[in-house]
């Protein structure tokens, strides 16, 4: 059952992907000791405030604190008493978040959407995997509210269609490439066998073999084409409130620096 939460958690609640956009040079700003990183506090939301944001679409201090929640219930309790790692897992969320601001914007260009219906259709799939009142005790046990479940889910429909519109259905496929994959495959024994004397030349797998080579091509072009995106929609970062999650990290004082003398 464990195992079966992690994997739905994986899928369902974060869409991580190759990520391009945080400079290097802000991170490294935000571990600066200078830079000052405390524990946020309660408070009302001020107008326009944003952690991250891209046209009209945006990410608040209280959506972003709701994220972070949620991804810390994944690590270690200690995590928090652990500056470096913290300040890593933070980083980490405004890059998945800021990745999936680029790709809700670039579906919203393309008039790619997840209808309620859409959203309520894949929660039916979802739930028949677990029988009774499991569903709700796993996201009570995980400190998941159903609210950001479902809105978690409905981002992943969006993204996945996005994908599979401007991506994956632009994957030219030569046959020379479905040709070498199909023996590559035939040759690992990972493509399902027919029941014409062993055969690997049944209609449904070569459907299944082209679905997959055009996976893998999507995957290797995915980082130019998420780069394009965010030169077309790019995110801007609130750094004052995205510093406010992060930890203080105090310097270190006697910092010597031994010179090499070789030669």
């Amino acid at each position: 059952m464990q195992g079966l939460i992690l994997n739905f958690f994986c899928k369902i609640l974060y869409f991580k992907t190759h990520f391009l956009f945080i400079a290097g040079c802000f991170i490294l700003c935000m571990f600066l000791y200078g830079c000052k990183g405390t524990d946020r506090v309660a408070e009302s939301p001020r107008p326009g405030d944003y952690v991250l944001k891209s046209g009209s679409i945006s990410i608040s201090p209280d959506d972003f604190g709701e994220e972070l929640e949620l991804k810390k219930s994944a690590y270690s309790y200690g995590i928090v008493d652990r500056p470096y790692e913290y300040n890593e897992l933070v980083l980490d969320l405004a890059s998945q978040l800021s990745e999936e601001i680029v790709l809700r914007r670039a579906a919203a260009a393309d008039g790619i959407f997840a209808s309620e219906k859409d959203i309520t259709n894949a929660e039916k799939k979802i739930k028949k995997d677990f029988p009774g009142d499991s569903f709700q005790k796993m996201l009570l046990e995980n400190a998941v509210s159903y609210s950001l479940w479902r809105k978690r889910l409905g981002i992943r429909l969006l993204i996945n269609r996005v994908i599979a519109k401007e991506l994956k259905a632009k994957v030219e496929i030569t046959p020379e490439e479905i040709a070498d994959y199909y023996k590559l495959q035939k040759k690992s024994g990972e493509f399902a066998k027919g029941e014409n004397n062993g055969s690997y030349n049944t209609k449904m797998d070569g459907e299944e073999l082209i679905a997959r080579l055009r996976r893998k091509e999507a995957e290797e072009e995915y980082p130019a084409w998420i780069k394009n995106l965010t030169r077309k929609f790019p995110v801007q970062i609130n750094e004052k409130e995205l510093s406010g999650f992060l930890k203080k990290i105090p310097l270190k004082k006697n910092i010597q620096f031994k010179r090499n003398n070789k030669g």
